[in-house]
């Protein structure tokens, strides 16, 4: 069983890593909605009848259709994406990591 100290430990180091992943959260579910969103401009202007536009129109409504699809992301030091797959990796890895270290200390 642990002692009040290392109780103590184990409780600061768990909210510490709660804090840690739902920094990481804040981030990440925004930047998903604006992917999203920017999607759903880009099918709103291909589902209008942009073609019958102006060729001036059509060439700004076709830009804005191109800049939309493209892949908005935050990235961590620009070494990750920060995206919703990134975070539910992370949660996975450190609840393997937990689960390991949790099996090897009650050995």
């Amino acid at each position: 069983m642990l002692g009040n100290r290392q109780f103590s430990e184990l409780l600061l180091a768990m909210v510490y890593i709660g804090g840690l992943l739902l920094d990481f959260g804040v981030y990440t579910f925004p930047v998903e909605e604006i992917n999203y969103q920017f999607c759903d401009i880009s099918s709103a202007i291909y589902k209008s009848l942009w073609y019958e536009r102006s060729s001036k129109d059509r060439k700004l409504l076709q830009f804005v259709m191109m800049k939309a699809q493209s892949q908005n992301y935050v990235s961590a030091g620009g070494i990750i994406a920060i995206n919703i797959n990134t975070f539910t990796s992370i949660i996975r890895k450190v609840l393997s990591f937990y689960t390991i270290l949790r099996n090897v200390l009650n050995k």
